[in-house]
């Protein structure tokens, strides 16, 4: 009886567990030992088809999740890496709105320091309101109803002033450069706003009543100082000159550094123009004939019945 190839090759099922023994490494070739010991051995032995691929994720799932590791870029020292950016400072000083009479023509000035008497009556009469290009526009327009008497917040720490009660009183808002675009549309939403027809339904208990407010606009320029790199700041960064630049001739790099100098000094000094705005209950007559007059109304909120604001 001839026998079946089952018989003569017996499975591990009837018993023969005997395995054959690992073929010698052959001398021909370099050996590598295997990284990572045992762990990595039913990876390499599925790769050749030795291993079921459900046996393969039931021995991962026993020895336990692998742990990821992170790579270090080489040459890269944690200890030197450069700190974050710095806030942008505003390239613009604000200070000269603080004072928004020395902004004005020295003709105009003069007129009215005649007539208004001692040059103190600015500092005490005028309340300045600067913005700068990141006003928040509705913060300013809530800022200037209130000094109008047109709005008041009893959540809003914005105050009006009391010098606004007094008769001559004026408020000047003012802005320089890339502000002037802001301030014109702040205005122009704050007239829309305090106008008596703006009042939806005239608000119960509110006392009617409707105040003028003259209006003058003038228009200055400032000096500024603007913030140019040195040579030095320069070749800091890197130079983006090409190789022939390197071989220049001594007399055209002299020639070139002189232009550059004279370029640079002419940069440090930028005119900026400056939009002033100015507010007031009673007419400024040199301010009409020097900048024109607007007038536009305002619906007070001073008075309400039984109470006092």
């Amino acid at each position: 009886m001839v026998d079946t190839p089952s018989k003569l090759f017996p499975s591990s099922k009837e018993g023969d567990t005997t395995l054959s023994p690992d073929p010698p490494y052959s001398s021909e070739g370099p050996t590598l030992p295997l990284l990572g010991g045992g762990a990595d051995v039913p990876v390499a032995a599925a790769r050749r088809g030795d291993i079921p691929s459900d046996d393969l994720h039931n021995t991962q799932d026993a020895q336990g999740p692998r742990k990821k590791t992170k790579k270090r870029k080489a040459g890269r020292d944690p200890s030197h890496e450069a700190p974050p950016p710095a806030a942008r400072q505003p390239s613009i000083d604000l200070a000269p709105l603080h004072t928004p009479w020395e902004l004005l023509p020295p003709e105009v000035l003069a007129l009215l320091t005649q007539r208004l008497g001692a040059p103190d009556w600015w500092r005490n009469r005028v309340v300045a309101v600067p913005f700068s290009k990141n006003q928040n526009i509705a913060a300013g327009i809530n800022r200037l109803q209130t000094y109008l008497g047109a709005h008041k917040n009893p959540h809003s720490p914005v105050e009006r002033p009391a010098v606004l009660d007094e008769e001559g009183a004026v408020i000047a808002v003012g802005a320089l450069g890339d502000a002037t675009v802001k301030l014109v549309g702040i205005v122009e939403m704050l007239k829309r706003v305090v106008a008596p027809e703006a009042a939806a339904g005239k608000e119960e208990g509110v006392a009617e009543g409707v105040a003028t407010w003259y209006m003058y606009t003038s228009l200055a320029s400032r000096t500024v100082e603007k913030k140019v790199r040195s040579v030095d700041e320069r070749d800091a960064n890197g130079a983006k000159g090409t190789e022939e630049d390197a071989f220049e001739p001594l007399e055209t790099a002299g020639k070139k550094s002189a232009e550059q100098d004279k370029t640079e000094s002419a940069r440090k000094t930028l005119a900026v123009p400056v939009l002033l705005v100015w507010m007031s209950r009673q007419a400024i007559p040199e301010f009409r004939g020097a900048f024109g007059e607007q007038t536009f109304l305002v619906r007070q909120i001073s008075r309400i019945k039984g109470n006092e604001t």
